[in-house]
């Protein structure tokens, strides 16, 4: 059956007129209120296009937030699918466009054949790809080392942004920094925090604690960030 189907794609059968078990996968790699949205128009816009067409039956959906597609093995998501793809459970995936089915060309390219092997194609639908189609592999292998390239870039320039805040005294990301709060990147010392601070480096450098006894010590005395959560060493 699976060979019957690759084979009819190949030839140019449209795939819209094939009774298939269908699902679509949605990736955004931040949490940001943009990529919320985005998140958000990709499970509803895909979803509908499976329900929309007489021929398919919606197989399920599956997805990622807020996790970067140049590591497939950090995609929950995207490893369920593969694993249920390879136990039969659907003949198409349906996702946006090529980076957000991977963005490392070879992860891209192994995990398209391990479908592939398996019986079930992808349809890229911005770039119009089907892994089934021997037309398409080229595009699909440079579509791939496009996304792979811009996430690289991305990277370069985050690097570049990070770089030049320190050097003008600011500090991006993270905004649990023991000791210290956040006001406009610049940051501010915290004297109640920077007091636990100071003990710690007393327990670790005069009393010459490890720093599961340091968390251990400071547990016992109830020593907690001003939140109440814990303080990690």
């Amino acid at each position: 059956m699976k060979y019957d189907l690759l084979r009819a794609v190949d030839n140019g059968a449209n795939i819209q007129d094939m009774d298939l078990r269908v699902v679509d996968y949605a990736r955004v790699s931040t949490g940001s209120r943009e990529q919320r949205k985005s998140f958000e128009n990709q499970l509803d816009t895909y979803r509908q296009m499976i329900e929309d067409n007489p021929n398919w039956s919606y197989a399920g959906t599956y997805s990622d937030e807020a996790v970067t597609g140049t590591k497939a093995h950090l995609r929950g998501g995207f490893q369920q699918m593969i694993a249920d793809a390879q136990a039969g459970l659907f003949d198409l995936i349906i996702v946006k466009d090529v980076a957000r089915f991977a963005r490392n060309i070879k992860e891209c390219l192994v995990y398209k054949d391990r479908l592939k092997s398996c019986g079930v194609m992808v349809w890229f639908v911005k770039e119009n790809i089907n892994s089934f189609r021997t037309s398409d592999e080229m595009m699909l292998q440079f579509m791939a080392l496009g996304a792979e390239m811009e996430a690289k870039s991305a990277r370069s320039r985050t690097k570049i942004v990070f770089e030049q805040g320190i050097q003008k005294g600011k500090v991006y990301g993270n905004s649990k920094i023991l000791g210290y709060t956040k006001d406009h990147c610049k940051l501010v010392v915290d004297e109640e925090e920077a007091e636990i601070v100071r003990l710690i480096f007393e327990l670790y450098v005069h009393q010459r604690m490890g720093l599961r006894r340091i968390a251990k010590e400071l547990a016992e005395r109830g020593i907690t960030r001003k939140d109440g959560t814990q303080i990690p060493t």
